[in-house]
């Protein structure tokens, strides 16, 4: 397991480089369109040779590549959905008897290689070349999800032209703009795992997933299926907390996702544990004096044993499920006057950590975290500050709609101060 802390939502213009890239994107987008090869994402750097005819396809190198069953598979199923007859096999080497995939690891000092502008960034450790050769196409990536990431490429360049199977060849190199690429399919039109058939259900995520592969999706959030809130982060929840057969029915989604280079899990959850609207709790002593938020939400601190209880049969929903990330969700209220409302916490938290918030969040996350050892799964924090306006006099203004004069900047520099205090 391993867990990050999400403390600030930053503009995607702090990466730099877009703009400089869009004349040579729009240029690739119409050498694409002029040939009918439809590829998205669109490769940053492209320049396609003369067509070749297929016959027989050749995959060799790599014989241990992480992906390499989903890339044959990408290859394969291209094949047979434009209805060619190409045949397509694995070999130790190239054949002389056939246009030769070759799979290759990724060398720094190459020509292609070159062309990625690898500033540390973690986006660039999924970057792909394609080189074309002599009856070949040479593929690397810089990681497992990056030689992926070529053959999909490569998949585009695969068309059936009057009949006829043929490939571009392309030199390309090429890198996502954005590390993580997630998308939700909970709400998808493919229905839900308790209202369809199995077998369709297992095939329609299917179709999903490849779709989101294709245009190189890298994780899938609001699965169709999460247990109730109510029964699984309410201190006084009855077992069981989740329907076992829906845990396992969603855990050959998530294998098939995993398989195909893609993280399937939840982003966003409060930590709570009660609710207010709920008679059981409402009636329960225990909760009395705790802190309420968003009207319904019950939360505390305090009490590591309840946070540990209700986390733990998260933690036995993932394992059941196979969920690749799930992110905890702070007391989501307050605003950058008063992050999480610390000020209205319980006596419990009080007692133990006085007005130490910094204390207390590492307690708390440290008490959840406990809970997702041994699993195979990103499990991280969202956490006020919840962006960058938190943190500059200017930015609590516009937040919090102060006018322009010394009185209000004297009170934005008050609640700025302390949101530079929680940081350091």
């Amino acid at each position: 397991m391993t867990v990050s802390i999400f403390l600030l939502s930053l503009a995607a213009a702090a990466i730099s480089g877009f703009a400089d890239e869009t004349a040579e994107l729009q240029q690739n987008w119409s050498a694409l369109q002029e040939r009918n090869i439809e590829l998205l994402p669109i490769p940053k750097h492209l320049s396609l040779a003369r067509p070749q005819t297929l016959t027989k396809l050749v995959i060799s190198g790599m014989a241990t590549a992480r992906y390499r069953a989903a890339m044959i598979e990408e290859l394969s199923s291209r094949i047979s959905e434009l209805g060619l007859q190409v045949t397509v096999s694995n070999a130790p080497e190239p054949a002389t008897d056939a246009y030769n995939i070759i799979l290759a690891t990724w060398d720094d000092s190459s020509a292609a290689a070159a062309m990625v502008p690898d500033n540390g960034d973690s986006r660039f450790a999924q970057a792909y070349t394609l080189t074309p050769g002599d009856h070949r196409l040479i593929l690397s990536g810089k990681s497992d999800l990056g030689l992926l990431y070529a053959v999909v490429t490569l998949r585009s360049l695969i068309q059936n032209d009057n009949g006829q199977a043929v490939i571009h060849p392309a030199t390309v190199a090429d890198w996502p703009d954005f590390a993580t690429r997630r998308c939700g399919l909970q709400f998808n039109p493919l229905g839900s795992p308790s209202r369809r058939d199995p077998e369709e259900f297992l095939a329609n995520m299917k179709a999903a997933l490849k779709w989101a592969l294709r245009h190189k999706i890298n994780a899938i959030s609001q699965l169709p299926y999460i247990p109730q809130y109510s029964n699984i982060r309410r201190l006084n929840a009855k077992s069981p907390h989740f329907d076992a057969v829906l845990a396992a029915r969603l855990k050959q989604v998530t294998d098939f996702a995993r398989a195909n280079g893609i993280l399937a899990g939840r982003v966003g959850n409060f930590i709570s544990v009660a609710e207010a609207d709920n008679p059981e709790d409402a009636a329960d002593p225990r909760f009395k004096d705790l802190l309420l938020f968003n009207r319904r939400h019950i939360a505390t601190w305090g009490h590591l044993d309840w946070h540990q209880e209700i986390n733990r049969r998260y933690a036995d929903f993932f394992r059941a499920s196979g969920f690749s990330f799930f992110n905890h969700h702070t007391v989501d209220s307050g605003g950058a006057n008063d992050p999480a409302l610390w000020s209205k916490r319980d006596a419990e938290t009080r007692r133990l950590y006085g007005d130490d918030r910094v204390k207390a969040d590492i307690a708390l996350w440290t008490a959840v975290a406990d809970c997702f050892k041994g699993l195979d799964m990103d499990f991280s924090i969202t956490q006020y500050p919840y962006s960058g306006k938190y943190l500059t006099l200017e930015g609590i203004r516009e937040v919090l709609h102060l006018p322009d004069n010394n009185t209000a900047r004297e009170t934005a520099q008050k609640i700025l101060a302390r949101n530079l205090d929680y940081l350091n």
